[in-house]
């Protein structure tokens, strides 16, 4: 939970970086940051005691409610990422597309959104659409996306 916070709150601060700080930016993406971390928390709080393990401690059955987890977070990102490519874009019509911070901010910033959207989605269809039993698996590689990222 805090290595997703902690990544997600460094991608709030890139946002609010390109924007400048503009006060209505960062407080509506500060108040989202908030809502989706309280999210999570209550999301993780209701779920948690309807997961059930084998013998191995290998999670074979995951509660329908930890879809909370797998919902907010994409919806946060995707609000980062059109932020941050409405700025890309505002920046490409004045001419400064091509200055090495903008792509850099840019590509990045699209690299993780997708790595993190592919994880989440790979995750939530294991976890609740197919019915294969150690689909948690999953989750590790989750965790390291989003330490990579």
């Amino acid at each position: 939970m805090l290595l997703f916070m902690a990544v997600e709150y460094i991608l709030l601060l890139r946002v609010d970086a390109l924007y400048g700080g503009c006060r209505p930016i960062r407080w509506i993406i500060r108040c989202l940051y908030f809502v989706e971390v309280t999210c999570m928390i209550v999301g993780i709080s209701v779920s948690a005691h309807g997961f059930l393990f084998d013998a191995r401690c290998g999670v074979t059955d995951t509660p329908s409610t930890a879809v909370i987890f797998g919902v907010v977070t994409p919806v946060f990102q995707t609000l980062l990422f059109a932020l941050t490519f409405y700025k890309f874009a505002q920046a490409v019509k004045e001419g400064w597309g091509r200055t090495p911070l903008t792509v850099l901010l840019m590509r990045d910033g699209t690299w993780a959104f997708f790595i993190i959207e592919a994880l989440l989605a790979a995750n939530g269809i294991l976890n609740f659409v197919t019915d294969y039993p150690y689909s948690s698996l999953m989750f590790c590689w989750l965790l390291s996306g989003f330490s990579f990222v």
